[in-house]
């Protein structure tokens, strides 16, 4: 692969401390590695700044998707998803990682729709992001529709990018 940098994502699931990842991650030859934060536990500042001081990447930070069904209603609930969004991405700028991953959607049994609201939500998280010279990846995951939606409404917004899982394909076609 020529020309490419590998990076894993560190996870809570190794049974190893963050900073043990880091390590082994650079010791078997990665480049890099991404900060999830679906682990509320997780300090991405100071990942952040160990990961740089081993020499690696840090080419994404995965924004929390709990609340990526919130985004879509009406209310304090959806502002409150999309500030936590928004402190995300001056999370991501303030410790220069280009680029952030958000659910569109999740639940399998949540019936709510693409709404107006949610595009708009969706809208200024992208418009924040140009602002600060960050890409907003768009992940496939259960709810194509809404996927669908925001690429299609945010398509001209330079931004906005699709980001393919290819477990969540193996799960979601």
């Amino acid at each position: 692969m020529y020309k490419q940098k590998l990076c894993l994502s560190l996870s809570q699931s190794f049974g190893i401390s963050y900073e043990e990842q880091i390590k082994l991650f650079k010791k078997t030859g990665f480049d890099g590695c991404a900060i999830d934060l679906s682990d509320k536990n997780a300090d991405a500042a100071s990942l952040a700044i160990k990961i740089k001081e081993e020499g690696m990447i840090i080419p994404y930070l995965h924004a929390p998707f709990n609340k990526s069904d919130d985004m879509w209603m009406d209310g304090e609930i959806g502002d409150v998803a999309l500030a936590e969004l928004l402190d995300c991405l001056e999370l991501c700028s303030k410790s220069d990682i280009p680029a952030m991953v958000v659910h569109a959607f999740i639940g399998f049994d949540n019936e709510i729709n693409p709404t107006d609201i949610g595009i708009a939500r969706y809208g200024a998280l992208a418009v924040r992001a140009k602002e600060l010279g960050i890409t907003l990846a768009i992940e496939n995951t259960e709810g194509e529709e809404y996927l669908f939606a925001l690429m299609e409404k945010l398509k001209d917004i330079d931004s906005v990018a699709f980001c393919w899982d290819s477990g969540h394909e193996l799960c979601y076609n």
